[in-house]
């Protein structure tokens, strides 16, 4: 028969416990929503590519997070020690465990996802190497801290069982998390920051400009969250309310991943706002303002091949992306070229009045002699 010390109760979530339940509902419906309607839009506009299946099994993982973690709250997860009894907290050790794993992995593929949209309207190679530097390197840190979680404990079940095993020191885990966590605001930065160089010579709509910035702040918020995370780090080693110190650092994880998901996500959804189906270059030089459709502004990493109209060559096989992200950053050849031909134009012109004007003076000169 089983010690009943050792059969877990549920407990009633509250304080933080409570907190990280409400918060991990709300981020479980917004970023399903999110996820649904770009996946929607991206079958429904023939769009779907290698950033969206990534998104989409960084959304399942974290998903998997969501309900390993809403579990947990019952069984000891942000609730101190004097509240539950000592099967409790083993079952609450475990779900820590599953916690670790689901988050190292969802977060992954979210930020794979979000660098691989990078690179694909990146222009210059060395803005790709960098993305694909960062995707690796987050992979690498966070396959290391998987490793670590699932090597620690011999068995693993020793991990929430003491008495089945030996476990090494939590030391490992508190650098480790430490580790990851500096690898994520490096990139959540690093993913903020490139699209600025990307953008710096794009002709957007202001209004377009404010929307791209809006996104890119809310990648910035996940990396604060990863930062508020970081002095909650030393909880593992916690010797009394362990679960409940752990509490926090689960709690801004859930902020950190569904915000990561929000704002890899949100250029996706352009096609949603009517406002900003059509978008308008910048001036043209004449007071006038050209509609993006006029001036075809090509999406990046889309055309395939064929020379320039403007060169006498074959016209161009286009594929217009104006239903996605890739059309709030875009090329804007067709704009210089149209420049380049008004300037050619009026120098043409200039020429032509010149040579009609030394004529007419050449012709007074005749008649006069």
């Amino acid at each position: 028969m089983a010690d009943a010390s050792l059969v877990w109760k549920s407990v009633q979530p509250e304080g933080l416990a409570l907190a990280i339940l409400v918060i991990t509902i709300l981020f479980t419906i917004i970023c399903s929503l999110v996820v649904g309607m770009r996946v929607w839009i991206r079958l429904k506009t023939k769009l779907f590519s290698l950033e969206d299946y990534l998104m989409c099994i960084g959304m399942a993982l974290a998903l998997a997070q969501y309900a390993v973690v809403m579990y947990g709250c019952y069984t000891g997860i942000g609730t101190r020690d004097a509240k539950m009894g000592v099967g409790t907290m083993m079952e609450g050790g475990k779900v820590v465990l599953f916690w670790q794993l689901f988050y190292v992995t969802s977060s992954t593929f979210i930020k794979a996802s979000i660098c691989a949209t990078l690179i694909r309207v990146a222009v210059q190679r060395k803005y790709k190497y960098i993305l694909w530097g960062l995707i690796a390197l987050t992979t690498v840190a966070n396959l290391v801290a998987f490793s670590a979680a699932l090597a620690r404990c011999k068995p693993i079940a020793a991990g929430w069982n003491p008495s089945l095993g030996k476990c090494l020191d939590q030391s490992i885990i508190i650098t480790l998390t430490y580790v990851v966590s500096a690898v994520n605001i490096f990139t959540d930065w690093s993913v903020a920051i490139i699209p600025i160089f990307i953008l710096w010579n794009v002709q957007m709509r202001r209004k377009l400009k404010i929307i791209t910035g809006a996104i890119l702040a809310v990648g910035i918020l996940a990396s604060a969250a990863t930062i508020i995370r970081m002095p909650y780090s030393n909880a593992y080693s916690a010797k009394v309310n362990q679960l409940h110190d752990i509490g926090n650092i689960i709690l801004w994880t859930v902020v950190e991943c569904g915000l990561g998901i929000i704002a890899g996500s949100l250029p996706m959804l352009r096609t949603l706002f009517k406002s900003l189906a059509k978008d308008y270059s910048s001036n043209n030089g004449y007071g006038q303002y050209k509609r993006s459709d006029d001036t075809k502004l090509v999406t990046i990493g889309r055309l395939k091949g064929g020379h320039d109209r403007a060169h006498g060559g074959a016209e161009n096989e286009v594929t217009l992306d104006s239903e996605s992200t890739r059309n709030i950053i875009t090329v804007t050849r067709a704009v210089e070229q149209t420049r380049a031909y008004n300037e050619e134009k009026e120098f043409g012109n200039a020429q032509r009045d010149s040579h009609a004007y030394n004529f007419g003076q050449d012709g007074a000169s005749s008649m006069k002699r």
